[in-house]
């Protein structure tokens, strides 16, 4: 009897263990902090930065909720020998504690550090994402609200965004930020901005990494940065 159980457990471990190495990677933090009582206040979803997009972003419970469960029922194989571009689509959840999680993928891939890997069961996923792109689609859901963040239409970095973002950064060393996106907009006694941004650190065979640099452009058209975020996968 006490083999049996031996075994019984043995399997169970490797089964815990062989899931935890199949999930998509990056979403531990988050998963503790929704146990501990967290809860996810937003979501928004982008097929791609870089390209002309189709996104969303909603605070519906249920979609909230539908969106967290088909990420976490995807599995990830080992890599894949293909290289990496610039279409990234990425699914970012934001949490009640100002916290963010972001899960970006290389088309039907999951792209980790510069690589990718295979995923499995992520057809839901997909279709859902779909189905959400299609019916926000047209909709104003993405302007700027008084105090609230609004997901841009558009977005291409613009003249107008650029010379913002050389202005707010022109005193940067050590980093160089490359904008990539432009992702919306929010307005408080000016305007906030958020950029998705390419950053690599200035040193020999430097990784790039994504970040969210946050930018505030005040009605006297001063234009700071309030805050960096590097994306957590």
């Amino acid at each position: 009897m006490k083999k049996w159980i031996a075994v019984m457990l043995a399997v169970l471990m490797f089964a815990l263990t062989a899931a935890a190495e199949n999930a998509v990677p990056g979403l531990t933090e988050a998963t503790e902090k929704l146990a501990g009582g967290i809860t996810i206040e937003r979501v928004f979803f982008t097929n791609g930065f870089g390209f002309s997009l189709s996104q969303f972003e909603t605070t519906d419970q249920e979609e909230i909720d539908s969106l967290w469960n088909a990420v976490n029922r995807i599995t990830v194989k080992g890599p894949v020998d293909e290289s990496v571009t610039d279409w990234y689509p990425m699914i970012i959840f934001y949490l009640s504690d100002g916290s963010m999680t972001a899960v970006s993928f290389e088309t039907h891939w999951l792209c980790v550090d510069g690589k990718n890997y295979e995923l499995e069961n992520d057809e839901e996923f997909w279709d859902l994402s779909a189905s959400l792109v299609e019916k926000y689609a047209g909709t104003e859901a993405g302007g700027p609200v008084d105090g609230g963040w609004g997901v841009a239409g558009d977005s291409s970095i613009t003249e107008e965004i650029r010379a913002l973002f050389d202005q707010a950064t022109k005193g940067i060393v050590g980093v160089v930020y490359e904008p990539v996106a432009y992702l919306g907009c929010q307005v408080v006694a000016g305007y906030g901005h958020a950029v998705l941004c390419r950053a690599t650190t200035v040193y020999p065979d430097a990784a790039p990494r994504w970040t969210i640099m946050y930018l505030f452009e005040s009605l006297d058209g001063d234009v700071s940065i309030t805050n960096i975020a590097d994306l957590v996968w």
